[in-house]
């Protein structure tokens, strides 16, 4: 008999006790398993026995250790999802982070509930920045790219934000219609006759993005194709309406300049040199407006520099440990910006970054409510020492809320300030005034 015309029992025999083939076809298996002294089922139960020793060795200690790590790196981070503190705001990237999703027994809110839950999980997962970090740096070291899209890598370590479409627009890639620019205008002067009414001057000022004041630290296949910004179209048409209050500081800016470096190099902002810049411009305007006062540039010695973690942009790619930033320190007293919290009804501050707050300086002269971005916080301990009591909101010009305040305080002035990234967003939409 062939071996190929065994059974399947008969031949795992065969191959458990290494036994050769009969030479003469006519001694059968029969005879084989005689000589042995073994039956099918007694082989087969050694093979097993076999694998199962196998098996055994296998998840020993080294074997254990595998499956405990295995395990480990399961769990962990579901563990530390459950057991960390909750945080909903993500610094690094700008942005408010899921919240777990309500449980009601109701058709719409079982609808929504997986979507919700996938969304909050994303965000919550454990150890979530320690993977993101990893990720940023391999994507920097090996592939010399940005790991996040909001992010520009310049040149000798300067870093871009690129966000809502700032790039775009730095290569004119996106103008204002002349309906958008007509609208602009008209915004800007409701609010300036309507403050004029009540007795109160009206100053818009807008921050340059370091896009505009450093263009020759972006990448060359962008700066070399600058174009006509927002900005440029803007400054461009106001210049006929000199009935305006605009300021724009590019030209302070550029000015200082010239001496020492205004902005960050990891951060998107100025540093408190650019904010010195901005401030005595924007007083030297004010005192203008205010020609009967006394509102003389107050002159702050730099004493020195600091070094600090890098800066926002360092943040969003996770790099603000090794990207370190050389901050000037400036001789200041700040007892003027002290900040007291400053409650408003008619603003929801859900979400927003920094709550109103105001300050007070016994030797200022005007009351102010200042409408502001995060070019403001440097601003503020300069600024603070001009005025009796200003107001800051960090917030586009509000009307709703520029009346619920006049009930209480009476400004001398609104100041609404803005950077260029966030310029002319939601200003071409009609301001109902009344």
């Amino acid at each position: 008999m062939e071996k190929s015309n065994l059974t399947a029992i008969e031949n795992r025999v065969i191959d458990a006790v290494d036994l050769p083939e009969p030479h003469n076809p006519a001694i059968g298996i029969g005879t084989t398993l005689a000589a042995t002294g073994l039956t099918a089922a007694d082989n087969l139960k050694e093979v097993r026995n076999g694998e199962h020793d196998r098996r055994r060795r296998l998840l020993g200690f080294p074997g254990m250790v595998l499956i405990g790590v295995f395990l480990i790196l399961i769990f962990a981070p579901l563990i530390k999802m459950m057991t960390s503190e909750r945080i909903y705001f993500s610094s690094a990237e700008k942005r408010r982070l899921a919240e777990p999703p309500e449980i009601k027994l109701d058709w719409q809110h079982i609808h929504n509930f997986f979507p919700k839950f996938e969304a909050f999980f994303n965000d919550h997962f454990g150890y979530r920045e320690t993977f993101i970090r990893a990720y940023n740096r391999i994507l920097q070291k090996y592939f010399s790219k940005s790991p996040v899209p909001d992010v520009l890598f310049g040149k000798d370590g300067w870093l871009f934000l690129t966000k809502n479409k700032i790039i775009e627009d730095f290569l004119g890639f996106e103008p204002l219609t002349s309906e958008e620019l007509d609208a602009i205008a008209k915004n800007l002067r409701n609010k300036q006759q309507w403050l004029a009414s009540k007795g109160i001057q009206y100053l818009f000022i807008v921050v340059p993005g370091k896009q505009t004041v450093y263009p020759e630290y972006l990448p060359d296949y962008i700066s070399s194709r600058r174009g006509r910004s927002q900005l440029d179209q803007v400054t461009e048409y106001l210049e006929g309406q000199p009935d305006l209050n605009f300021l724009d500081l590019r030209p302070a800016l550029l000015t200082a300049k010239s001496r020492h470096r205004i902005y960050h190099l990891t951060d998107s902002h100025w540093n408190i040199r650019g904010a010195y810049a901005g401030y005595s411009k924007i007083m030297q305007r004010i005192q203008q407006m205010f020609p009967q006062l006394n509102l003389a540039v107050n002159d702050y010695r730099e004493i020195g520099t600091r070094p600090e973690k890098g800066g926002d942009l360092a943040v969003m790619i996770k790099k603000e440990e090794s990207m370190r930033e050389v901050t000037p320190v400036f001789e200041k007293d700040l007892h003027c910006s002290v900040a007291h919290k400053f409650d408003i009804s008619a603003w929801d501050t859900s979400g927003v970054l920094e709550k109103a707050f105001y300050t007070e300086c016994p030797t200022g002269q005007l009351k102010a409510i200042v409408f502001r971005d995060s070019f403001t916080s440097l601003l503020v301990p300069f600024m603070a020492d001009h005025f009796e009591k200003a107001i800051f909101l960090w917030k586009y010009y509000n009307h709703e809320i520029v009346k619920e305040i006049l009930t209480t305080f009476k400004p001398d002035i609104v100041i609404e300030e803005m950077g260029e990234r966030r310029l002319f967003r939601d200003a071409t939409e009609e301001l109902v005034m009344d």
